[in-house]
């Protein structure tokens, strides 16, 4: 496995545990607003999986569009969406390594600004993009009392065992 498909499913298996942390929390919970990130452990889950999804896209020049994000979207269905969005993510950086294309230039326009960079650190950056998302959401968990039980770093990820979050 290289380096970066290590980074692709920690960040992923260290999603999928927290989700797994959350499965018990009713609506009040989940949408209980505070004062970090997008709010919510609801709506910090629908960002983190989001970019998952428009990444992936980005990456592999697919235009289509994305779903507006579901406010009441269940624990599980967050889990599918996070399947789904890891499986992409894996196949578009098999793609750019196949295809050698990892040194490729691209551009993001982002509120009113070009950006240029490689499709190689574009995958390093949504594989490193929800860590700082999940120390929110472990942050809002220790402020509702929930014992989460999860550190989320890569070496908790490797010693678990379980390296990829829908891999075969």
């Amino acid at each position: 496995m290289s380096t970066l498909d290590q980074l692709l499913a920690h960040d992923a298996w260290t999603t999928q545990r927290l989700l797994e942390a959350c499965g018990d929390l009713d609506n009040e919970r989940l949408d209980r607003v505070f004062d970090m990130g997008p709010g919510t452990v609801r709506s910090t889950f629908i960002h983190i999986i989001g970019t998952m999804e428009h990444w992936a896209d980005r990456i592999a020049e697919r235009i289509r569009t994305q779903p507006a994000p579901d406010p009441s979207a269940t624990i599980d269905d967050l889990k599918r969406r996070l399947e789904a969005a890891a499986a992409a993510l894996r196949t578009v950086a098999e793609d750019v390594r196949s295809s050698g294309r990892g040194r490729e230039m691209m551009e993001v326009t982002y509120e009113g600004t070009c950006y240029r960079f490689t499709r190689g650190i574009a995958l390093v950056h949504v594989a490193t993009h929800g860590m700082h998302h999940r120390a929110q959401i472990i942050n809002m968990l220790r402020r509702l009392g929930v014992d989460h039980g999860i550190e989320g770093d890569a070496i908790e990820w490797e010693l678990a065992g379980e390296p990829m979050v829908g891999a075969e």
